[in-house]
């Protein structure tokens, strides 16, 4: 005979609590027995239509201050969205803006208040969305703005360039000076490019040079086939030169006195003519060569001179012209085909060093046909 291990009280409690649990389960049987029986739903989905499509192009939009940016615009999406986000880095990961626009026709613009200089190189970062939707997408790096420009690493470093013309109106001398700094405490490796190939260099690869006391600090590289030369600092002195740190300023001066002199750019310039002296004997054509403000190297021009109607004035008189003759500024330039007096009566002239122009610059010259 087994005796219980439970004291009476307490096997008396086990009793109470398993007639509770029969009673509750007996319960919850009867209820589900009562519960009314309907047909089983048909499963269903639905479709989200992406609202954007690419692929995106992002590029620096807006006019530079200081080398720097402010604004994207992003180009090339097709869909319905409403709203733009682009996200710009560096290739290291450094994010430059992080902004929202309104899309419409395929393009947004985004801006930020922190200015920040565009990457140079198509491995920059970037993300493209339009209503949440990510969408594919390419930086398109600025083009080089001038003949100096920072190297591919740029958008680590602030860069500006300053130019000494002194006698460059042959062009045949130009001078600049670049200054490099940065924001970052972590020291950066910078460089900067000369195109070669831009005025005012207009093709030299040579005759290059460094200026001032610490020119030694710094170095030229040899000319690339694109006729890119590199400018960077120097690793072989005492304090590296190759990197510049929060706080730095890398400055270097480069000249070349013997460049090849200006070109001509129709480009930079416009020609009018007005009649000058319009008499029986003498009949003079005003030229003047104005710069359009494009170029602010100096430019070489030419041009030609009609004096179709200056000889017709003449013989309308009843004059017979027998001579040319110019203004006081012949000397400043060619006249590289001289008509006869029989015509076809059009010049050909282009600029002397003298007469060569920048900026908005302008210089008039006279042609006269007379009869003396």
């Amino acid at each position: 005979m087994h005796r219980s291990l439970l004291h009476p009280r307490t096997a008396g409690l086990v009793v109470t609590v398993l007639v509770l649990v029969v009673a509750v389960l007996a319960t919850g049987v009867a209820s589900a027995a009562r519960l009314p029986l309907t047909t089983p739903g048909q499963p269903y989905g639905t479709a989200v239509q992406r609202c954007a499509t690419g692929p995106a192009t992002v590029a620096a939009s807006g006019t530079p201050v200081g080398g720097q940016y402010t604004q994207v615009t992003v180009s090339g999406l097709g869909g319905t969205c409403t709203t733009g986000r682009v996200i710009l880095a560096t290739s290291t990961g450094t994010v430059l803006l992080d902004a929202t626009g309104t899309l419409a026709a395929g393009t947004f613009t985004a801006s930020t208040t922190t200015p920040f200089s565009a990457p140079t190189a198509t491995t920059a970062r970037v993300f493209v969305a339009g209503d949440g939707w990510p969408v594919a997408a390419t930086w398109t790096p600025p083009a080089a703005s001038g003949p100096v420009y920072p190297g591919p690493d740029g958008s680590a470093f602030d860069t500006s360039v300053t130019w000494d013309l002194t006698n460059a109106t042959s062009g045949q001398q130009a001078c600049f000076t670049i200054r490099v700094t940065t924001r970052s405490t972590t020291p950066i490796v910078w460089s900067a490019w000369i195109d070669t190939t831009q005025a005012p260099f207009n093709g030299a690869r040579t005759g290059y040079t460094l200026q001032g006391d610490e020119s030694w600090k710094y170095q030229l590289g040899a000319p690339t086939t694109a006729g890119l030369i590199r400018i960077s600092g120097r690793t072989d002195v005492w304090q590296p030169y190759d990197t510049v740190v929060a706080g730095q300023v890398r400055t270097v001066t480069v000249c070349n006195f013997s460049l090849p002199g200006a070109v001509v750019t129709p480009s930079a310039y416009t020609v009018s003519f007005a009649q000058g002296t319009w008499t029986d004997r003498e009949a003079c054509v005003v030229t003047t060569v104005t710069g359009n403000g494009t170029s602010p190297f100096y430019v070489a021009w030419q041009t030609p001179v009609d004096m179709t109607a200056a000889v017709a004035r003449l013989r309308s008189a009843g004059r017979s012209p027998d001579a040319w003759r110019y203004g006081g500024d012949e000397w400043r330039l060619d006249r590289t085909v001289v008509p006869s007096l029989a015509g076809p009566y059009v010049f050909q002239t282009t600029s002397r060093t003298a007469s060569n122009i920048v900026g908005t610059q302008s210089f008039s010259f006279s042609t006269c046909v007379v009869d003396r």
